[in-house]
C-alpha cells in the first residue's frame, strides 16, 4: 500500500523505511515536499559527491531530467562534463563512476 505525507517529519519516516540517511540531501532548488522526483535528485547528487569528489552544486546540476517526467518518477542522466572536475578526463571520469556505481549501494538496490 502507498503512503503519503505532507509534512518532512512524515516524508523522513518513510525514506527511513526504505533504508535511506534522514534528512535527506539538501540542495538549491530542491523541493522534495512537493516534487517526488526532487527526494532521487538529492540522494543521487550526494552520491556523486562521495564517489567523484565533486562540488556539491555540479553534481545537482549534472543530473539530467527528462522533461517528459520532469513532475514524475522517472530516469535521470547524469551528463559527466557538467561535473567541472579540474583536470579529470571526461572519459576516464566516467568510467571510475560507472564502476563505482556497479558497488552496491542502498540508493540503488530498491
Amino acid at each position: 500500500m502507498a503512503s503519503t505525507t505532507t509534512t518532512a517529519e512524515g516524508l523522513y519516516a518513510l525514506l527511513q523505511e526504505l533504508g535511506l540517511d534522514v534528512p535527506a540531501p539538501a540542495f538549491a532548488g530542491a523541493d522534495i515536499l512537493t516534487k517526488p522526483i526532487d527526494i532521487w535528485l538529492a540522494y543521487l547528487a550526494d552520491l556523486l559527491v562521495s564517489l567523484l569528489e565533486c562540488a556539491p552544486a555540479q553534481a545537482y546540476e549534472s543530473i539530467q531530467r527528462v522533461p517528459a517526467i520532469a513532475t514524475e518518477m522517472g530516469d535521470l542522466d547524469v551528463v559527466i562534463p557538467r561535473l567541472k572536475i579540474q583536470g579529470a578526463q571526461v572519459k576516464e571520469l566516467a568510467a571510475d563512476f560507472i564502476n563505482k556505481v556497479c558497488q552496491p549501494h542502498r540508493l540503488l538496490r530498491h
